[in-house]
């Protein structure tokens, strides 16, 4: 049993730690649509993409506990909470691979002022092609992906504004 949780793990850590050399994305000609996803959030429930979907852009940042430069992203966020909401900017921080256990320990220090969520089987991360923590995507009201990159992307306003 433990062998299959450290091989998972380990799995995990390869998937996630494999590149995290990739800059903040330009704006991509003709956006591509967002991947749709419902995700169980450390409250407990579940929150959809497309709930969003025509209020205003979604910033998704993906994340893990472990990971030392996600805590940063993770905390600027948290200061930027209140700018972001007047720029009608949304943040959902999903978690990649860990339990809700570890996730809601760790958000207990935080005190996230946006929704977390769990990615637990990474399908999501998956889906989006995720290469490595911290990973942003900046999607436009229209539900079209317009920036990607490790990077918090320094043109939020600009994207947010299109």
């Amino acid at each position: 049993m433990r062998r299959c949780f450290v091989l998972t793990g380990f799995i995990t850590f390869l998937f996630l730690l494999t590149s995290c050399s990739a800059q903040e994305g330009p704006k991509q000609q003709g956006a591509s649509p967002a991947v749709e996803f419902s995700l169980e959030s450390i409250k407990e429930q579940t929150i959809n993409l497309s709930e969003y979907r025509g209020e205003g852009a979604v910033i998704l940042l993906f994340w893990t506990t472990w990971c030392p430069y996600c805590i940063n992203e993770i905390e600027m966020l948290n200061q930027l909470y209140e700018e972001l909401g007047k720029d009608n900017v949304r943040v959902l921080a999903i978690d990649a691979g860990e339990s809700l256990r570890t996730v809601k320990r760790y958000m207990r220090q935080i005190g996230p002022k946006f929704d977390v969520l769990l990615d637990r089987n990474l399908k999501v991360s998956g889906a989006y092609r995720i290469n490595g923590v911290p990973f942003y995507i900046f999607i436009d009201k229209q539900g079209g992906i317009v920036s990607k990159g490790n990077y918090f992307p320094s043109n939020y306003k600009q994207l947010s504004a299109e």
